[in-house]
């Protein structure tokens, strides 16, 4: 085999791999949720406000996409990918998807003199849980797998976000980040990494088949043009009893 042959079958073998590790998932439906002041139902979005409530978000963005209430975001998600510039190897980089594993959530919740505790909850869709369970995901920041149930998570009030007192109004800016992390089949790192480095003894046809598979448990078995996992973000501000 000549070196200009192999070049070829070296880059034929990442494309082929890469593809089967492409992973584009969008939508992240945004709930609000305000305690006992609002409430959710169905597999819709409903968002009830009472009229006397203390407390009232304003400029609610998701990686920069301003979010309104019951409307789902298309181009806010997560990408399970080849890292960015990773040319090498037989994962590599196809130049225009690449790893996006966080999402930065900003707002401002206003009436925050009234604030007694901020948390969310990241209800993950099933396609995810089982990856995880399947070790090619580590979401345990978010998920407790022994009671299978969705994890509530509490945002500081000094640490994410800052207080703003105008006259008798304070208002609460907040910015934090959610992120998700690669599992412990991948060495807890990028898979376009691990099989070009402790994951470099395993055969292609298994590399491909994982990452197949992989790709094949986020969507559910169901086909990626007609089917988006869906990522649920509920923000809970409790006002002062």
């Amino acid at each position: 085999m000549t070196k200009k042959e192999y070049t070829r079958r070296r880059l034929f073998y990442g494309v082929l791999v890469f593809a089967a590790a492409a992973l584009v998932i969008t939508g992240v439906a945004i709930w609000l949720l305000f305690s006992t002041l609002g409430a959710s139902s169905g597999g819709g979005v409903t968002v009830a406000e009472v009229a006397m409530s203390p407390l009232s978000f304003s400029s609610l963005m998701v990686d920069g996409e301003e979010v309104k209430s019951g409307e789902t975001l298309q181009g806010a998600g997560f990408v399970f990918d080849s890292l960015e510039g990773d040319d090498s190897g037989r994962v590599s980089w196809n130049g225009v998807t690449s790893e996006k594993l966080s999402l930065t959530v900003s707002g401002i919740l206003m009436g925050a003199q009234h604030l007694s505790r901020f948390t969310y909850v990241l209800t993950l869709p099933q396609g995810v849980i089982d990856a995880a369970e399947k070790g090619y995901l580590d979401i345990s920041d978010f998920y407790d797998a022994e009671e299978g149930t969705f994890k509530e998570i509490a945002l500081s009030l000094s640490d994410d976000g800052t207080l703003v007192t105008d006259g008798a109004e304070t208002a609460f800016r907040f910015e934090f980040e959610i992120a998700l992390r690669w599992g412990p089949r991948f060495g807890n790192m990028n898979p376009s990494v691990y099989f070009d480095t402790e994951g470099l003894g395993e055969p292609l046809e298994e590399v491909m088949g994982v990452l197949q598979d992989l790709r094949d448990t986020v969507f559910e078995g169901k086909d990626s043009r007609n089917f988006r996992p869906t990522y649920t973000l509920t923000l809970m501000a409790s006002p002062n009893s």
